[in-house]
């Protein structure tokens, strides 16, 4: 079965942090990318369609 992508957008590090690992926990081999700014999350949704988008 293939994992859909998540993406987590959030500027607080130790945000960030605790998502990956929360979702590694629970979805493990799931890709996880992470973005700062609005312009990086669509590049990277036009990278993994569909996903999952995480954010603050």
């Amino acid at each position: 079965m293939k994992l859909v992508p998540f993406v987590i957008f959030d500027n607080q590090d130790i945000t960030r942090v605790g998502l990956r690992g929360y979702i590694s926990l629970l979805y493990a081999g799931a890709k996880v990318s992470e973005v700062h700014v609005k312009k990086s999350l669509y590049g990277q949704l036009s990278v993994d369609e569909p996903a999952v988008v995480v954010l603050d």
